[in-house]
């Protein structure tokens, strides 16, 4: 992922680092996966409709939790964070017995239903979501964001 791509929405993201250093910290997923999952699915909220959701009124907030999770807290809020990161957490559960921290955040964006041990991001967004979370959260860290 190229510094081009990402330089648009530091400022946004800058926004949200205190609140991500803190879910963070709280449940004990990296900060620059937190933040690469925000990157990936809403560009740090420049995607999002004005009251938080997505176009298609589907799931809500800066890391898109779905309409069926009943999304809880802000657009922004830590409670949406912390409500995002523990659906990855239960996703990661369910997957890590096969697969990696990678098999979880592909079911973060398709269910874990749709992950296949033999190809992960098979059935995400693009096709490419848990490797593209990935290369956003080594930029992250590359960067010395957090």
């Amino acid at each position: 992922m190229g510094s081009s791509a990402s330089a648009p929405e530091s400022p946004r993201m800058k926004s949200y680092k205190n609140s991500i250093l803190s879910v963070g910290r709280d449940t004990g997923i990296d900060p620059a996966i937190i933040a690469a999952i925000i990157s990936r699915e809403t560009r740090a909220g420049h995607f999002l409709q004005a009251d938080g959701w997505n176009s298609g009124h589907k799931a809500f907030g800066i890391m898109q939790v779905h309409r069926d999770n009943h999304p809880r807290g802000g657009k922004d809020s830590e409670e949406h964070m912390v409500q995002a990161v523990g659906l990855l957490n239960e996703l990661w559960g369910i997957t890590q017995t096969v697969l990696s921290l990678s098999g979880g955040i592909a079911a973060y964006n398709c269910g874990p239903g749709d992950v296949s041990s033999q190809e992960v991001d098979q059935n995400t967004e693009g096709g490419d979501y848990s490797s593209d979370v990935v290369a956003r959260a080594r930029w992250y860290k590359k960067i010395n964001f957090f």
